[in-house]
């Protein structure tokens, strides 16, 4: 069986430059140990430095916009990114929120990107069925969000419960309008996701927390061969503001799952390239 070993290639993992030994086949990363089980290509090139492929959410470009969504999807495919958490407005009917979630996830199928959803729902409404139900469908955070203190609940405690139980975290918007909302879940101990949701890439802390890592967004022993080649040129990456200006940078080059999807400013945007992703156990791995 034949695979790629790269020998101490540097990487930016979105907290520090480190220089590693990679081992990679079609589908995923392997320990270098493993080099004897293979037919080995070794790459060398000192012309590029590699980062995890990026994960975001939806919130810039989203999906929910039918017209746009192929467009979106490129987009995102443009900078580097291997997976796309779509946020979905729940409804809050009772016995159709289940369907309509599904029926989303579904309508998603034909983008040329991996993708993921989440559900979106003001915290009165939230009830223990949901959380237990989003848990077990391996979805990586539920956002929630509140308009006042009116919407707060005042029996959280239940709530509580069932997330301690579940392990889903809560995520909340990076909006002032939202920080009574943030402030309320620390307080009462909440699982709360690392990040606030915007239009940046979710920190490494975050994909390790869901779940997301380390199938996606890391280049570890059993994640998916996903990864991003940049020029030199970009490598000053030191300061936030560097970070700032990275994100929307595109790649030379981008893999998906094995597969090259972007060279240079050619994307493979092809129809129903992407798959719907499920999270493996969150916070089961400790990078």
């Amino acid at each position: 069986m034949k695979a790629y070993y790269w020998d101490q290639v540097l990487v930016w993992n979105q907290e520090s430059w480190v220089k590693k030994d990679l081992l990679f086949g079609q589908e995923r990363f392997y320990p270098p140990s493993f080099k004897h089980h293979f037919t080995i290509r070794e790459i060398t090139s000192s012309h590029f430095f590699l980062t995890p492929g990026k994960v975001y959410t939806d919130l810039e470009f989203p999906f929910s916009d039918q017209k746009k969504r192929f467009m979106h999807a490129r987009r995102y495919l443009y900078r580097g990114a291997s997976l796309v958490i779509a946020i979905y407005p729940l409804p809050v009917e009772k016995n159709i929120w289940k369907w309509h979630f599904q029926q989303y996830i579904q309508a998603l199928s034909d983008i040329p990107i991996d993708y993921t959803v989440v559900p979106k729902i003001n915290i009165k409404f939230l009830t223990q069925e949901m959380i237990r139900f989003f848990s077990l469908q391996k979805i990586p955070f539920i956002a929630v969000w509140a308009d006042s203190e009116e919407d707060l609940p005042e029996k959280w405690e239940w709530l509580y419960q069932e997330q301690k139980l579940f392990r889903i975290p809560f995520a909340v918007f990076q909006d002032e309008s939202q920080d009574m909302l943030k402030a309320f879940l620390k307080d009462c101990q909440f699982l709360l996701l690392s990040d606030d949701l915007s239009f940046f890439p979710l920190s490494r802390s975050s994909l390790i927390q869901t779940g997301i890592a380390p199938r996606k967004g890391d280049l570890n022993p059993n994640g998916l061969t996903d990864f991003n080649l940049y020029e030199m040129k970009y490598k000053h990456i030191e300061t936030d503001s560097d970070k700032v200006f990275f994100h929307k940078i595109s790649p030379y080059i981008t893999i998906m799952r094995g597969n090259m999807i972007k060279l240079k400013q050619t994307v493979d945007d092809r129809k129903g390239a992407g798959q719907f992703f499920k999270i493996s156990l969150p916070q089961h791995f400790q990078l």
